[in-house]
């Protein structure tokens, strides 16, 4: 059974270096001291150190990676995020959403793409804009007003 332990935030930042360049845009990065500063709580799994998340003081489940997709540790750290309290996030539309989806997380607000807020190694051509949602465990919406018009997630 893998399990992830809590780790300092330099470690868990060192961890994320490790992503491929097709995964770093979306994950979300913060710096060393913005983890502490904010009191993020990070963790990795405790074998390979290659799957991890931090969770905000606000029970956000942030920067969730799995640099192995092929070992299901994503869905590893996600359980265990939920463990350690974790109950929303926010994600891109599409292949992360149908993921988040398939855990028993569902989208309870969505925001159109801002390119002022896109991460810096953002691929319009391959990626274009798609929405950001924010997801919560359980709640599975059937309708929300958003921006004036009806979302159906």
């Amino acid at each position: 059974m893998t399990q992830f332990i809590q780790v300092a935030s330099w470690e868990f930042n060192r961890a994320l270096e490790r992503l491929s360049d097709e995964r770093k845009p979306f994950v979300t990065h913060y710096t060393t001291e913005t983890l502490q500063r904010c009191k993020f709580q990070c963790f990795l799994d405790r074998e390979t150190k290659t799957a991890g998340f931090a969770l905000s003081q606000f029970n956000e489940i942030c920067c969730l990676f799995s640099a192995y997709p092929g070992l299901r540790l994503g869905r590893k750290a996600l359980r265990a995020a939920v463990i350690h309290g974790g109950k929303w996030l926010t994600c891109f539309d599409g292949a992360l959403k149908r993921f988040y989806n398939q855990q028993g997380f569902y989208a309870i607000a969505c925001d159109s793409f801002d390119d002022q807020y896109a991460p810096s190694d953002w691929d319009y051509e391959t990626y274009g804009r798609p929405d950001v949602l924010t997801l919560e465990i359980g709640k599975e919406a059937t309708r929300l007003h958003v921006l004036g018009g009806d979302f159906h997630p």
